[in-house]
C-alpha cells in the first residue's frame, strides 16, 4: 500500500543519505583524479538531494520521502560512475603496496644474504654473480626510491631485480662447487694487479662490509647498507667514484673493461 511505502521510503531515507555522505567523503579525496567541470555538478546534487531527503525524514517532515529516496538513490549512482575509475586506481594502488612491501623486503633480504656469500667466498665467485647482484641491487635501490611515489612502478623493478639476484645466488653457488680460478684462467688478476675479490669486496661491494658499524641491510638507513654512504649509491658505492661505473669500478681505469683491469 501506499502508507506501506512511505513508511519504508522514511527508513531508507537515513540510510541512503549515510551512503551518499561516504560517497561525498570519496569525493573530496579522489578531486584531484576527476575533472572537476564533471564532478562538481554531481556534488552539488548529492548535497541537494541530502537536503531534500532530511526534510522528508524529519520529526517536521514537509517533503515527500519517496520523492527524496528517488533523488539520493540517481544521485549516488551518479557520483559512483564518476568516481568508479579513481577507485579502481586507488584499490589496484592499495594492492600495489601491500604486495610491494612484502616482494621488495624478500628481495633486499636476498641481496644482502647473497652479497654476505660472495664476502665470504671472494676468491672463488666469478664476474656473472657478482654482475648479476650488482644489477638486482639496482633495481631493488629503483623500487625503494619509487615505492611511496609510484608502487606500481617499484613493483616493476622489484619484478625486475627478482631473477636477477636468484640468479646470483645460482651462479655464486655453482663458482664456489667448482672451486676458486674456475672462472678466470688467471685468478690472480691482470697485467694491472687488480683482483676482482680485492676490487668489489674490498669496500666497494659493501662500503666496508656487511656488518660494519650499525649496518641496516639493504634498507638504507644506517651507514653501511645499500642505500647510504657506504652502500651502492653512496661516496664508495656501486655507482658512484669508486663503483662499476666510477674511476676503479667495472667500466673505469682500473676495473673491467678499463686499462688495468682484470680482464
Amino acid at each position: 500500500s501506499t502508507r506501506e511505502r512511505l513508511s519504508s521510503a522514511v527508513s531508507d531515507l537515513q540510510a541512503a543519505i549515510a551512503s551518499i555522505s561516504s560517497d561525498l567523503t570519496d569525493a573530496e579525496r579522489l578531486s584531484d583524479q576527476v575533472p572537476e567541470a564533471s564532478l562538481a555538478p554531481l556534488v552539488a546534487d548529492a548535497k541537494a538531494a541530502i537536503t531534500e531527503g532530511r526534510a522528508a525524514c524529519g520529526a517536521d517532515a514537509t517533503g515527500d520521502p519517496l520523492a527524496a529516496l528517488d533523488h539520493l538513490t540517481r544521485a549516488e549512482a551518479a557520483i559512483d560512475d564518476a568516481l568508479a575509475p579513481a577507485r579502481a586506481e586507488e584499490e589496484n594502488d592499495s594492492r600495489a603496496r601491500a604486495s610491494l612491501e612484502a616482494r621488495l623486503t624478500r628481495l633486499g633480504s636476498q641481496v644482502d644474504s647473497v652479497t654476505s656469500y660472495i664476502t665470504t667466498h671472494r676468491g672463488a665467485v666469478g664476474p656473472s654473480a657478482r654482475t648479476a647482484l650488482s644489477e638486482a641491487a639496482r633495481h631493488a635501490s629503483a623500487a625503494f626510491a619509487l615505492r611511496d611515489s609510484d608502487p606500481s612502478a617499484a613493483l616493476t623493478e622489484v619484478a625486475a631485480g627478482e631473477p636477477l639476484a636468484a640468479q646470483a645466488q645460482t651462479q655464486a653457488q655453482a663458482d664456489v662447487q667448482r672451486g676458486p680460478g674456475s672462472w678466470n684462467s688467471s685468478p690472480g688478476g691482470g697485467a694491472g694487479g687488480i683482483n676482482l675479490g680485492s676490487l668489489l669486496l674490498g669496500g666497494l661491494l659493501l662500503g666496508g662490509g656487511s656488518n660494519h658499524g650499525d649496518y641496516g641491510g639493504w634498507g638504507g638507513h644506517s651507514h653501511g647498507g645499500f642505500f647510504d654512504g657506504g652502500g651502492f649509491d653512496g661516496g664508495g658505492g656501486f655507482f658512484d667514484g669508486g663503483g662499476f661505473d666510477g674511476g676503479g669500478g667495472f667500466d673505469g681505469g682500473g676495473g673491467f673493461d678499463g686499462g688495468g683491469g682484470s680482464f
